[in-house]
């Protein structure tokens, strides 16, 4: 059973959950005002501005507007150079030589949330807005404050404004069509990201950013294409690397998932959602120990994050380690008790330990969580059976709204006495899987036709057919380790 503005989250996993934002705003354009000279050019690198616009400052010569206009263009070049604290100083004394320079509000704006100094960010747009209503600037970077605090209905409708101002504002397009992504509103999302390449088609971002509703659709060559196209276009970006990373992983080529998302961490080293994301591309190789070493370092980073215990329990099973693998199943469900796969995963654990009783609790309890997953039901239903313990009603209850034309409907069948094995086997190969990835219905037939002849004391086709599973089914599977363990025990 797995801008001039980038904003950027990813999406969840099944067993490796992660989540990462990153947000670059841009600042209102260079002021002009004075000697035409580094310190008024757009075209300076952010190193000259700074040594003309010192200049000037300390000359002597400029005062009033023309001083303000010196330490708002510093102030820009400083932001530019990662500098935000020394940007937001020269920022205020703009503001005080000019307090009416709404410019400078929207740029301090803009270095207060580098600073992630929310409410102070905030505060600037708004005033800036107090001081001219119809800024678009103020608008869009306000939306950017709202969108990097998980405001997205408010970050929306100042997207939606900037782009009334200006309808050819492609970083606002971009950016609500971001905001869309992560409300989960796709149809809109793609419309705005596709309006913002047709006004600008060499924006490595927007590619990034629609290669991911691309792939939340399910259309993996499309979100493929679009990664390519961002990383022709922008070869350092770190999280194109892992969200093509992650899309390989997820149509289990893992080969080039490993070369992406170790290139990601060769640009930005203490990206845990790469280290998490390539551990998952390890333990697809069946390479655990490399998976716990990068899972180990991802925890370091972020010792709070549940999904990176489970995913690093199933690491610490595959390699034998029982203690280790139980310590962290355990920890993820301590950190969240909502997920329903923490306790599936565990609750495979048990089974595959012969542990059913407390196999059959974990699995109940996910099922009570109001998965729509039949994985919990068909597990619950084989560790009562392990344990002797009749299930008929609860079975029943749990199966009630199964499909026989979506897998594993046919599994749930078979267990009901509706289909034979032979039956189920046909359906695992001509029922459809996930559009765009490896179907492996056939491997968790073979599993779970061996648990039924294994439940009916047929010892050789039970070991006949986990022994297809175990071979033909991913190494990250539970139903390559379950088949594993119960061959161990035959």
């Amino acid at each position: 059973m797995q801008a001039i503005v980038c904003v950027k989250r990813f999406v969840v996993f099944p067993l490796l959950a992660v989540a990462f934002a990153a947000l670059l705003i841009p600042h209102v354009a260079m002021a002009q005002g004075h000697a035409n000279d580094a310190c008024t050019s757009d075209t300076a690198t952010p190193k000259a501005v700074i040594a003309s616009c010192t200049a000037d400052i300390q000359s002597g010569s400029l005062s009033g507007v023309s001083l303000a206009v010196a330490y708002n263009n510093r102030g820009i070049a400083y932001r530019d150079t990662g500098k935000p604290a020394l940007a937001v100083a020269d920022y205020n004394e703009a503001i005080r030589l000019n307090p009416s320079d709404v410019d400078a509000y929207v740029n301090r704006g803009v270095a207060r949330f580098d600073l992630r100094q929310y409410a102070q960010s905030l505060s600037d747009m708004n005033y800036a807005l107090v001081l001219q209503p119809n800024k678009k600037e103020a608008y869009y970077n306000r939306g950017l404050v709202y969108l990097g605090t998980d405001k997205i209905p408010q970050a929306l409708a100042d997207f939606t404004k900037a782009i009334e101002l200006d309808s050819a504002y492609e970083q606002a397009f971009a950016n609500r069509g971001f905001a869309y992504y992560l409300d989960d509103r796709y149809p809109e999302a793609l419309a705005d990201l596709n309006h913002a390449l047709a006004l600008n088609d060499r924006d490595a971002y927007s590619y990034e950013n629609r290669a991911e509703v691309y792939y939340e659709q399910g259309k993996f060559a499309q979100s493929l294409s679009d990664f390519n196209r961002s990383i022709s276009l922008n070869p350092h970006s770190p999280f194109a690397y892992l969200g093509r990373g992650r899309l390989h992983n997820t149509t289990e080529k893992y080969i080039l998932a490993l070369s992406d998302l170790t290139h990601a961490l060769e640009l930005e080293p203490q990206m845990r959602s790469a280290l998490v994301w390539r551990a998952g591309s390890y333990e697809g190789l069946g390479r655990s120990k490399l998976a716990i070493i990068d899972f180990n370092s991802a925890i370091k980073l972020d010792a709070k994050v549940a999904s990176t215990y489970t995913s690093r329990g199933v690491a610490f099973a595959m390699v034998g380690n029982r203690s280790a693998a139980l310590t962290d199943f355990s920890r993820a469900i301590h950190l969240d008790s909502k997920k329903s796969y923490f306790f599936m995963n565990r609750g495979a654990f048990y089974f595959e330990t012969a542990q059913y009783a407390l196999a059959a609790a974990d699995l109940a309890h996910a099922i009570a969580l109001k998965t729509s997953s039949l994985y919990p039901v068909l597990w619950l239903h084989l560790a009562r059976a392990h344990a002797h313990t009749g299930d008929a009603a609860e079975f029943s209850a749990n199966s009630a709204k199964n499909d026989v034309k979506r897998w594993p409907g046919p599994v749930i069948a078979m267990f009901s006495g509706k289909l034979t094995p032979a039956q189920v086997l046909t359906a695992s190969k001509t029922l459809p899987g996930t559009p765009g990835l490896p179907n492996h219905n056939t491997c968790e037939a073979h599993f779970y036709i061996g648990e039924w002849y294994a439940l009916h004391k047929n010892s050789v086709l039970a070991k006949s057919h986990l022994r297809q599973a175990m071979t033909t089914c991913p190494y990250t599977y539970i139903e390559y380790s379950g088949a594993k363990a119960e061959l161990g025990r035959m």
